[in-house]
């Protein structure tokens, strides 16, 4: 069964199965860097501080609103927040330029930025 399945496979056959493989692979491997990422901090809608992350040697703790911040090279995270529900910490760590989160209680904002990321109008999920 199987070696008769083998001689009916032609070169077309085969060239659309490498393809396909080339792709998923391609499709799969890590993405590019996206630049230099700056973390924008907004406390009742004005920016308080703008950090570049690649310019951080180690990482850096910052408190601002009722918020504790856990700036790294490769992203930002909410590290505790005085709020009750606790989405902001939930969310886990930002690495990608585009990125936001909030802290709706408290007021906090950090959005992530790039200069190759510059050209994207929105970011959609």
């Amino acid at each position: 069964m199987i070696l008769k399945l083998i001689k009916e496979i032609k070169k077309g056959d085969l060239f659309l199965v490498a393809v396909l493989i080339v792709f998923c692979v391609l499709w799969f491997l890590p993405k590019g860097g996206d630049g230099n990422l700056t973390a924008e901090i907004f406390l009742e809608g004005e920016c308080v501080q703008t950090v570049a992350l690649s310019d951080l040697k180690e990482d850096r703790k910052l408190t601002v609103g009722g918020c504790e911040i856990l700036l790294q090279k490769d992203g930002v995270l909410f590290l505790h927040s005085e709020c009750s529900d606790k989405l902001c910490e939930k969310r886990g760590k930002m690495t990608n330029a585009g990125d936001a989160m909030a802290c709706v209680p408290q007021r906090v904002v950090v959005a992530l930025t790039s200069e190759k990321a510059a050209d994207f109008d929105s970011v959609v999920y």
